[in-house]
């Protein structure tokens, strides 16, 4: 019996500890400069991809129209020079799987936020029924 507590006790306080891991492990990039911004475009893990693009749209919405072109241009550029060596079928399945993070992060988020942020809803490409947001923004490309 006192092994059994023993055993259940260290499972505990490692799943526990494993937990804990991968939420110190998740990215923060509001800490982040808008040239480190920069530089990771097109090099941001599938994973943590939602928390970038998230970052991205909050450091456009404050920036001025002028400065917020200019930074969108900084990002595609980067995001041209990291994928450029990629083979098409590395660069297929990098944008598949930052596309399904997103789109998993967007589906949780509220209506409120969504707007926010600029994103669309998540439809099913299978719903024939559902309607084509009007006020869906460039950003709700993933």
């Amino acid at each position: 019996m006192m092994k059994c507590i023993k055993r259940c006790g260290m499972t505990l306080a490692l799943l526990c500890c494993g937990g804990l891991f991968s939420a110190l492990s998740a990215a923060d990039f509001s800490k982040k400069s808008d040239d480190e911004l920069i530089k990771l475009s097109g090099s941001v893990k599938a994973v943590d991809f939602p928390d970038y693009k998230i970052e991205i749209a909050k450091r456009i919405k404050q920036k001025s129209d002028k400065d917020a072109q200019v930074f969108k241009e900084e990002l595609k550029a980067q995001y041209e020079k990291a994928t450029e060596n990629m083979k098409v079928k590395e660069l297929r399945e990098y944008r598949k799987a930052t596309g399904e993070a997103m789109k998993k992060r967007v589906s949780t988020m509220s209506k409120k936020e969504r707007k926010e942020l600029g994103f669309c809803e998540v439809k099913d490409k299978k719903d024939k029924n559902a309607k084509k947001g009007k006020d869906c923004h460039k950003t709700c490309r993933f």
